[in-house]
């Protein structure tokens, strides 16, 4: 496996909604996004305005992507298809997409997620060093203040 990372450019969209749907925890159909106001011309429409991100290939095909609001400083979405779970792919992602935010200015960033404490997303984000911050309508927030330079 040799993966490679890169940013999200309008042409990809269509096959982050595949990977999005894909995920083992909370999985989003393509039609439970679009009832909540995330369809392809939406996302396409933010991308560079606002909405930025990495994404994962390997050997082609997109394996998992990343999203941050850079203008909120919220972390958005991070997805990656089951078969390449655990490989370090999640990882990398937050990582970079946590870059993002940091150059956009941000000195503190947050995210929301479910409040299942036994899902690997609450481990990867607490694994790098997000805190919980309070739950709020069935959401479980985190936040993560900018690393010293």
């Amino acid at each position: 496996m040799n993966p490679h990372f890169r940013k999200i450019e309008p042409g990809d969209v269509a096959e982050l909604f595949v990977v999005r749907s894909s995920v083992r925890e909370n999985p989003f159909s393509v039609e439970g996004l679009a009832k909540i106001g995330i369809t392809p011309k939406s996302v396409v429409e933010s991308l560079g305005n606002g909405l930025d991100g990495y994404l994962c290939e390997v050997s082609g095909p997109i394996v998992g992507f990343a999203m941050a609001d850079l203008k909120e400083g919220e972390f958005s979405v991070i997805a990656v298809f089951p078969d390449y779970e655990r490989r370090g792919i999640g990882q990398e992602l937050l990582r970079l997409t946590e870059n993002l935010l940091w150059l956009a200015g941000h000195t503190s960033i947050w995210l929301w997620t479910g409040t299942d404490r036994n899902t690997r997303a609450l481990r990867l984000y607490a694994g790098a060093g997000w805190v919980e911050t309070g739950i709020q309508n069935s959401r479980l927030f985190m936040a993560k203040k900018r690393p010293a330079q």
